[in-house]
Formats: structure tokens, C-alpha cells, sequence
């Protein structure tokens, strides 16, 4: 006698039991395997958004020590090779697809003690060159081609509303081409572009 399972375990069975998978039935039953990548790619999101986090703290760690002033950034490719930025790179591309950054090298590293969070596990061009995410204008102000000097804490104005960084993509497909972002806000002031 062969035991007849009701629809509800043969759905729990095919869609890799309880994972809270939205989708109708059929979709699960055919491809099981639809409820892991979205699982996945969740958990690269929260990695990426932690990574943020401790980079965030490492910009805080970073300014106390510096006078309340944000780190330095470097433009475009006047940068290459040029110590005193936040983030160090040898190559630069305007797409950001060529563009090569050894953040070990740069000024934030010491603060951050980590190049894993700089990259966010869902950026291919970001793992390739070692770089995901930019650090947002309202960081710094008055530039000298390639520096742009880190702005003090005090002059950030509306300061909830900022953001300090975030996972660039100034090219579509590609990641920061140079580690500075453009500008934005959340209160719709700016161009933002959050990238991957």
C-alpha cells in the first residue's frame, strides 16, 4: 500500500519546506531551487548593508581623530597612484569597470581593519576591483585637482538626511570608477544613484 501525500507536504517537500517562499505552487514545484537564490541575494543585501554600517563607524572613528574633518578624496584620474584618500587606486576608468583600488592603501583602512568591507557580495566589477561603494560629496567641499578635502563634521548641514556612503555605480553594470560619489540626500535634493 502506498501512502498518498496530501498537496500541502508535496508542496512543503518541493519548495525546500518552510523558507516563506512567495510564489504559487506549480512555480515551487518545477524549481525548487527559485526560493534559494532569492534567500541568497537577500543575505548579500545584509552583508552589504553591514558593510556600509562599519564603514560609516570607521568615517566617525576616522574623524575623531582627524578634528571632526571627513577624509580626503581623490578625482578621476589625476588620483592614480596619489597617496591621501579615503580609498587608494592604481588604475582608474571612467566606467569604473577597469579601475583598481587597494583600499589597504588608503587613509580609512587603519579604521576599518578589513578590505572585505568594501566590496558588496552582490557587485561582480566591485570583487574585481576591489571597490563597491563611494563616499558621497557632502564629505568633502573644497577641491585642489585631484584633492578634494575631507569637510568638517560641523558643516554637514541636516545631517539625518545625508548620506555618507553608499554602493556606487555611476556607469550602469559597473561599480565607482574612483570612490567619490555624487551628490545626494534623502530629501530629494541631488542626483543619488544607490547603485548595485
Amino acid at each position: 500500500m502506498r501512502a498518498v501525500k496530501s498537496e500541502y507536504e508535496t508542496q512543503r517537500l518541493h519548495s525546500g519546506g518552510n523558507l516563506g517562499c512567495a510564489g504559487n505552487y506549480s512555480r515551487s514545484r518545477h524549481n525548487p531551487l527559485c526560493c534559494f537564490s532569492r534567500v541568497r541575494e537577500n543575505g548579500r543585501r545584509t552583508s552589504c548593508a553591514s558593510n556600509l554600517k562599519q564603514l560609516g563607524m570607521a568615517l566617525m572613528q576616522y574623524a575623531q581623530d582627524y578634528d571632526e574633518r571627513f577624509p580626503n578624496v581623490l578625482l578621476e584620474a589625476g588620483g592614480i597612484n596619489r597617496a591621501g584618500g579615503w580609498v587608494f587606486y592604481s588604475a582608474y576608468d571612467s566606467t569604473g569597470f577597469n579601475s583598481r583600488f587597494d583600499v589597504k592603501r588608503g587613509s580609512l583602512f587603519p579604521y576599518s581593519r578589513s578590505s572585505q568591507i568594501y566590496v558588496c557580495p552582490s557587485d561582480v566589477t566591485g570583487r574585481r576591483t576591489g571597490n563597491s561603494h563611494t563616499l558621497n560629496h557632502v564629505a568633502w567641499n573644497t577641491c585642489e585637482f585631484p584633492y578634494c578635502f575631507g569637510r568638517l563634521l560641523s558643516d554637514v548641514k541636516n545631517a539625518s538626511t545625508n548620506i555618507l556612503a553608499m554602493a556606487g555605480q555611476e556607469t550602469p553594470g559597473a561599480s565607482t570608477d574612483d570612490g567619490a560619489g555624487i551628490g545626494c540626500n534623502l530629501e530629494g535634493e541631488g542626483t543619488c544613484n544607490t547603485g548595485t
